[in-house]
């Protein structure tokens, strides 16, 4: 498409990606509803019901929650949150920035073949994360699930200089890598919600978002570095893992079991 209506391929493939998210933001404005009483494919029993388990749901957690932003940022367990989610990007950065170039060094020169092998660990990240979450939601536990995820992640990331001219391995690896961060991701944001109360969780959440970016900066920047000054990216990658392990020990270590404990029927 390069060339068409005046614009380069480059444009045209930002053009492509971002049209889908455009459509989606549009359909979800007019489409969702803010609360249960306004949906209409809901039945009145449906809508009632959702009600009462959020009305139960805001009575348990007003017991343990923080009700202002403010009240939260003094407590240490805010901090561990946002350092949680700080090493989110840290275990992602390796999939979704180096993984092509790992790839290619293993020895795989063709293009759409090194696309093709990229694109099979998000297809074993997504599986693993539907796993991953359906079995936390059965437990209803959170912490150790998000641990297991930030081991996987380390693990995948860590082995991958050792399989660095083994193209087979290097794209299993990815995938445990990928299975781990996804899983990371997807769990971590069940966490803050049932920490913050409805009226703090909003601007929490916003800013544990906001705060945790900042892995996603400094992790390309390490892994350059290392790459740049030693050669090798090994210990940019072995950064990464060990950044992934921390995240893991921050919700499991720094956030008690019962903060975010959920009611049992």
């Amino acid at each position: 498409m390069s060339g068409l209506f005046g614009y380069n391929g480059w444009q045209w493939l930002f053009i492509i990606e971002g049209l889908p998210s455009v459509i989606a933001g549009v359909f979800a404005y007019v489409y969702l509803t803010d609360r249960p009483e306004q949906a209409t494919w809901l039945t009145s029993d449906e809508k009632a019901l959702l009600l009462a388990e959020l009305s139960r749901d805001a009575q348990t957690k007003a017991a343990r929650a923080h009700g202002s932003i403010w009240a939260a940022l003094k407590e240490p367990r805010f901090y561990f949150l946002t350092f949680a989610y700080f090493s989110v990007p840290w275990a992602s950065i390796v999939v979704h920035i180096w993984a092509p170039s790992v790839i290619q060094k293993s020895g795989v020169s063709n293009y759409w073949y090194i696309g093709l092998l990229s694109a099979i660990p998000y297809v074993v990240g997504a599986i693993a994360m539907y796993l991953l979450g359906r079995n936390s939601d059965r437990m209803l536990e959170r912490r150790w699930h998000f641990m297991a995820s930030a081991l996987m992640a380390a693990l995948g990331v860590a082995l991958l200089p050792s399989a660095a001219n083994h193209p087979g391995v290097l794209v299993a690896l990815l995938c445990v890598a990928t299975a781990g961060y996804l899983g990371m991701l997807s769990l971590f944001w069940t966490i803050p919600p049932a920490y913050l109360s409805s009226t703090a969780a909003a601007s929490g959440i916003g800013l544990i978002s906001s705060l945790g970016q900042f892995g996603g900066i400094s992790a390309p920047s390490v892994i350059g570095y290392a790459s740049t000054h030693f050669g090798s990216s090994a210990l940019g990658l072995y950064a990464v893992a060990v950044v992934s392990i921390l995240g893991g020990l921050a919700v499991v270590l720094g956030i008690p079991a019962r903060a975010i404990s959920e009611r049992r029927e």
